[in-house]
């Protein structure tokens, strides 16, 4: 395991086990009234043990395989994705979530097949539009309705 790799499972596991213990600071609920860590709780330990098992991996694997695509090695793709990230979570109250949303997913698909245009930008507005309807319509989440005053 080279340095890399190191670095990076350390840095995933102390993002997990900041995210669980300020979880918990928040509350927890119960499983029938949860309180506001609870999903955050959750999805630490879920980082935790996906970090534990890429480290079992690494281990695994050693230094003479060659480097299989899910590889810790360095992508511009994720400086995309965490610049794209950081600009949803600023526009999200400005411009809403369908559009904020919309615009974001179609950023990951475009990442995904970047000669094509048309099938990121449907699957994009597919997608912005059914997890509104799951989340407002049926679990009754209110999102920011933005300048379409949607929702």
């Amino acid at each position: 395991m080279g340095l890399r790799e190191k670095i990076s499972i350390l840095f995933w596991l102390i993002i997990g086990v900041s995210v669980s213990f300020g979880a918990l600071k928040l509350g927890l609920g119960s499983a029938s009234h949860p309180s506001v860590g609870f999903m955050s709780f959750f999805a630490g330990l879920i980082l935790i043990l996906l970090t534990l098992l890429l480290a079992i991996l690494e281990i695994k694997k050693g230094k003479s395989s060659p480097p299989t695509p899910f590889s810790l090695t360095p992508n511009k793709n994720i400086l995309i994705v965490i610049c794209s990230l950081i600009f949803f979570a600023l526009v999200l109250e400005t411009l809403g979530y369908l559009i904020s949303m919309g615009l974001f997913i179609f950023v990951l698909f475009k990442i995904r097949t970047p000669k094509k245009w048309v099938a990121p930008l449907m699957w994009s507005i597919g997608v912005s539009f059914s997890t509104y309807l799951l989340f407002t319509i049926f679990l009754k989440c209110n999102f920011p309705r933005g300048i379409l005053n949607f929702g």
